[in-house]
């Protein structure tokens, strides 16, 4: 215990030393401290700061690479890291060394008052170079790109925006089930579904019953509606709300008679597509109405075993859908099929209704003993939480 409480003496000596300008007394008594403990951070923080005023820079990132073996993430070494670099003219370094103290930095007004002005800086360099790093990239691989018909480089061009840190790396998140060895992709391309012309063929059939069902204003129920007892987390404003409602024809896997009677053209054409048989979850489609001023959070689905398939029928301007990477509008009467287990949002910035028709359907890559085994495992999952817990089952829609 003497021992400890003459280091804490001269560690504070150290510091009074320094602040009253005796910068060499304090870096001997700080020395003194790391002879005892080679592991005391705050030692090692003032003794960088203490060589740095004595113009000793081999002493000084000593010192600091000290304090990041002892803690890598140690927001005050990082920032002085960051500014050794500046100083010698190293201005990648320092981003660099900037960049990896504000991935550990705590929200700005959360930042110590005496540390801001560096933190301030930290941002300005980082995306200073930031900046030059994705000109210069760009620039690097303008040539060759342009080399390349334009119609093969969407994977290229949103490569490079990752690297350059214009987009993130969304990977497939299913609530319920993940199904190994599925590409994936955010929106699938057009010609896997070869079936979709003969559902887009029916647009003007499905809008005429829908126009019906929105005329009668009657059975819609809310997209959200899970029990005051869950986290609610991004849907506590839509949770039973009627600004995202729906109007199921096919749900949990059963029909919905009185509503498939009404419109049987839209059941008819929902049933060319090979959409998944599961008992009590699959298939399901239904009319999704997202009223005026309405945004629909980022959110992921049940399994990426199936994917979801949208015909757009009412679309007014101001409307797109995100998954990924990639925004796209709707265009009524032009169907798309996408991963819902990647991050997707929707938003309705019009003062219009949107509608739009959505099924699902199983994903082409899986083969037919998958497709016989996946149901028998989904039942499986759901009959060990008990026949009636209909909030689990819930999660695949």
């Amino acid at each position: 215990m003497t021992m400890a409480f003459d280091n804490q003496s001269l560690f504070n000596q150290a510091v009074d030393a320094m602040r009253g300008g005796d910068v060499r007394r304090g870096k001997a008594l700080l020395e003194q401290v790391l002879a005892v403990n080679p592991n005391d951070i705050n030692a090692w923080l003032n003794l960088a700061l203490a060589e740095q005023k004595l113009a000793d820079p081999v002493a000084e990132i000593r010192a600091i690479d000290n304090v990041l073996r002892i803690e890598p993430r140690t927001l005050v070494g990082l920032l002085l890291k960051g500014n050794y670099f500046e100083r010698l003219g190293q201005g990648r370094k320092a981003a660099q060394a900037y960049t990896n103290a504000l991935q550990v930095a705590p929200p700005f007004e959360e930042v110590p008052n005496d540390l801001k002005p560096m933190v301030r800086r930290a941002v300005e360099v980082s995306q200073r170079t930031a900046k030059e790093r994705e000109d210069f990239i760009r620039a690097y691989v303008a040539s060759a790109k342009n080399q390349h018909d334009e119609r093969e480089l969407r994977r290229f061009d949103e490569a490079v925006d990752v690297v350059v840190g214009r987009k993130a790396i969304y990977r497939q998140n299913p609530l319920l089930l993940f199904w190994p060895g599925m590409a994936p992709l955010q929106f699938f391309p057009r010609e896997q579904f070869p079936w979709l012309d003969e559902i887009e063929a029916a647009t003007d059939d499905i809008k005429s019953e829908l126009l019906e069902v929105l005329r009668q204003d009657r059975d819609m129920v809310p997209y959200i509606n899970y029990d005051d007892s869950m986290p609610l987390d991004q849907w506590r404003e839509l949770n039973r709300s009627p600004d995202w409602s729906a109007y199921h024809l096919l749900q949990d896997g059963k029909r919905v008679e009185e509503h498939c009677k009404l419109c049987p053209k839209t059941v008819a054409a929902a049933s060319r597509a090979p959409s998944p048989t599961i008992p009590n979850q699959a298939p399901v489609a239904m009319f999704s109405i997202l009223k005026p001023g309405i945004t629909i959070p980022p959110h992921t689905g049940a399994t990426n075993a199936r994917l979801v398939c949208h015909l757009p029928l009412i679309i007014p301007e101001k409307c797109a859908f995100r998954v990924g990477n990639e925004t796209r509008e709707w265009v009524p009467g032009k169907a798309w099929v996408f991963d819902d287990t990647i991050e997707h949002e929707a938003w309705n910035n019009s003062d219009k209704t949107r509608v739009i028709l959505i099924f699902d359907i199983w994903n082409p890559y899986l083969n037919e003993a998958e497709r016989e085994l996946i149901p028998v495992l989904i039942k499986g999952m759901f009959d060990f939480m008990g026949e009636d817990d209909a909030a689990a089952r819930r999660s695949f829609n």
